[in-house]
């Protein structure tokens, strides 16, 4: 209704470009000339607007060339309130340009003529400006020696264009414009009159001007706008609202009104839709909180560009992370190189099919493991428009599967393969693609022997020297595993016999360049190479195997044999309280062997296990063998327990297995009650018995740590004492009358 009044007044007056009413809220309200502004121009900043809002009244902005640039106007505005509520600003653009047609052809007097300035001395109208010339320029480019602050209302002699005359000269709206009157001199007095009308007339058309934007907006704009507000303001926009503006015609803007109404109850409809699906969601997002808050997963969501939209789940506390590492970037961006293999899940998953991985991820605590499934999220059109994820942890399920196929294909002590892998391994590796095929056999030679003479623990850790030599040596060339007690087998693929040569003798150097427990170290090996499809496979195990069996027979006797002299050597370096003890004992044998009437050789032998009797000792712990007192009960069963290691010690190598029985009985009593068989009698190795009554009375005849040495006479009454029952009297009666007396003190 408003545009409808302001298009009628547009017309009724010609010299008005348009009308139009503008709202700081709204915007454009209405406009005559129908032009239509984008949504994101602002027109308070204009000095049309920002006049009307500074001014008291009309407000007149200075001549301007408009947007379009055909036209010179000058825009008139006021503001519209209601009460103290500014409703916005009613404007008319006025198209000067039949002004300054009127002025070009406007002749006062003869001669004379008028003319308008603005506030900034650019003339605007005067017979100099051309009504087809869209431009504005200041006064004196057109011979105007003078600037309006320096006029008074009636000038005399003033200047322009070359002529003197007089310049009648006085305000318009509100000194916004200027109007000036010229005359010569001859004719200022007789035309005096026809000026005084020119502003007259002038004036009515501005007046009348004002009173029609002031009638247009009381009556069409400040009334309706003001009624509409105060409806507006009943509104509360609450889903129980029931409130609606009233419609009646003569309240104006009657079709805004019913378009507000439909809103209206549009709102209504939608709050009670909302208000069911707000129940049904709230509860649903519950569930889904509680189901987040009690489980270790991530959940996530990607769109089509692969980029995350959202990532949420207690587990980014494993990784680290929190939810803004993730958003906007792509897996790649994210982990570098190591989400490549995921990214490209991720696209298979927006082709539309759902997948699942496994992947790994190296944190400050170690490396965990993931798994994770990734499904297409589809529209309404069924268009893949993203994807959604769970990622769980499967750290230690993966660790135990590890653990139990490292298990299951490892020797446990070593960290080689074991004998089972070997086996795989070897069957898979029987192809030609791998010919020739080299297998060697390793045998760690004397292990029984650090076994049984410095304990279990000590064999375990040559076992474990030994492996690190033959991985370290073997390296790339093949794999190593450990496939018995002391042997040891490599497979090296598409070999030749020199590399194995070079493997083997590398392997030799290496060991037996090492030494525990003053022991050196050495090794058997041997290995054949398979050439062709047609040999068998275990043929040429055997082959290596007895190859390896010759150099056992040549170098593992006497590596054994040295083995034990050295732990004698290192038991009597390391005491020598029983260095001398197996001298002493050693020689009192050969001395009862003598008089028993033993031959060479048997003495010998005899000589040899005195020296070799208490071997066993090696295995002994120190603090027992260095105690200072009387051993318990518990220590007791320690110590005794040498004679069962020497034996073991001495069985190893064939050189001394013969004295392996004189020094597991030597504490056995003749009556039964020794240890470690409770032998008796006859039962009891010859050259045991013999040591038995030798090592008793040097151990009686010596200080020990426990107490002082005996004396020789009552040593001799302990041996007489305990003859028949420790003792084999016999031995007895031959050390006594035959041995003793000529033993040195």
């Amino acid at each position: 209704l408003l545009l409808d009044y302001l298009v009628d007044a547009d017309e009724d007056f010609d010299h008005v470009v348009s009308m139009y009413f503008y709202n700081l809220d709204e915007g454009m309200v209405a406009n005559s000339s129908g032009l239509v502004l984008g949504p994101d121009v602002d027109l308070t900043h204009r000095p049309w607007y920002t006049g009307a809002l500074e001014g008291d009244g009309i407000a007149y902005t200075p001549a301007y060339i408009n947007f379009t640039e055909d036209r010179i106007i000058i825009t008139l505005s006021y503001e519209v309130h209601d009460g103290e509520t500014l409703l916005g600003v009613l404007a008319g653009d006025v198209d000067i340009r039949n002004l300054s047609e009127h002025f070009s052809t406007l002749q006062v007097g003869e001669s004379g003529f008028a003319f308008i300035i603005d506030a900034n001395d650019r003339l605007i109208a005067a017979p100099q400006v051309k009504p087809d010339k869209i431009e504005i320029l200041p006064a004196d480019e057109h011979g105007y020696a003078f600037t309006r602050t320096l006029l008074e209302p009636l000038n005399h002699n003033i200047e322009i264009d070359g002529h003197n005359g007089v310049l009648a000269f006085g305000e318009l709206v509100n000194g916004d414009y200027f109007l000036g009157v010229f005359m010569p001199n001859a004719e200022y007095y007789q035309r005096a009159q026809l000026l005084r009308g020119a502003f007259i007339a002038v004036g009515i058309v501005l007046v009348g001007m004002s009173l029609l934007i002031a009638y247009f907006n009381t009556k069409f704009i400040r009334q309706p706008v003001t009624s509409l507000i105060g409806d507006l303001g009943k509104i509360e926009a609450t889903e129980d609202s029931v409130y609606r503006v009233p419609e009646e015609e003569k309240l104006g803007f009657s079709e805004i009104r019913r378009s507000i109404n439909k809103v209206l109850d549009m709102l209504h409809m939608y709050f009670e839709e909302n208000k069911q699906s707000r129940h049904a969601l709230m509860v649903e997002n519950q569930r889904v909180l509680r189901l987040m808050e009690s489980t270790a997963d991530v959940l996530f969501e990607i769109d089509r560009s692969r980029r995350f939209v959202s990532v949420f789940g207690k587990g980014l506390a494993k990784l680290g992370m929190k939810p803004q590492d993730f958003v906007g970037k792509t897996i790649v961006e994210v982990y570098g190189k190591a989400g490549e293999s995921r990214h490209a899940m991720y696209k298979e998953a927006l082709a539309g099919k759902v997948r699942g991985y496994e992947w790994e991820y190296t944190s400050s605590e170690g490396v965990l493991y993931f798994s994770s499934v990734i499904s297409p999220i589809y529209d309404e059109d069924d268009d893949v428009i993203g994807a959604v994820g769970v990622m769980r942890d499967i750290t230690d399920q993966k660790l135990k599967q590890l653990e139990i196929e490292h298990i299951s294909t490892h020797d446990h002590l070593t960290g080689l393969y074991n004998r089972r892998y070997f086996s795989d391994h070897l069957s898979h590796s029987d192809d030609a693609d791998f010919y020739p095929l080299g297998i060697m056999m390793i045998d760690l030679n004397g292990l029984k022997v650090f076994n049984d003479a410095f304990g279990h623990h000590t064999g375990d850790r040559v076992l474990i020297e030994v492996s690190r030599t033959i991985r370290r040596v073997v390296s790339r060339e093949g794999i190593v595993a450990r496939i018995g007690g002391d042997e040891f087998a490599v497979v090296s693929r598409k070999t030749t016999p020199g590399k194995m040569e070079t493997l083997k003798t590398r392997i030799y150097e290496d060991i037996e360049s090492m030494n525990i427990e003053n022991i050196d170290l050495s090794v058997s090996i041997g290995y054949a190479v398979k050439r062709m499809k047609r040999e068998r496979i275990h043929e040429v195990i055997k082959e290596a195997e007895n190859y390896m069996y010759k150099q056992k027979i040549i170098g593992g006797k006497s590596a054994r044999s040295k083995a034990i002299s050295t732990i004698l050597k290192t038991l009597t370096e390391k005491y020598a309280v029983e260095r001398v003890h197996s001298e002493r004992v050693s020689e009192i044998c050969h001395r009862i062997g003598k008089a028993m009437g033993y031959a060479q050789d048997a003495l010998d032998e005899l000589r040899l296990a005195g020296v070799f009797h208490d071997i066993g000792k090696i295995s002994i712990p120190d603090n027992i063998l260095d105690k200072p007192a009387k051993l318990t009960e518990e220590e007791m069963t320690v110590m005794r327990s040498h004679t069962e290691s020497g034996y073991n010690i001495l069985r190893s190598a064939d050189e001394y297995s013969s004295l392996a029985e004189d020094a597991l009985c030597h504490h056995e009593f003749y009556d039964g009650n020794g240890y470690p068989n409770g032998l008796k009698g006859e039962e009891i190795p010859l050259n045991s018995r013999i040591i038995a009554v030798a090592d008793a009375y040097e151990a009686m005849t010596s200080d020990r740590n426990y107490r002082k040495a005996l004396s020789i006479t009552a040593a001799i009454e302990e041996l007489e004492k305990y003859k028949g029952t420790q003792f084999d009297p016999n031995i007895v009666e031959v050390f006594l009358e035959k041995v003793q007396p000529d033993l040195p003190e």
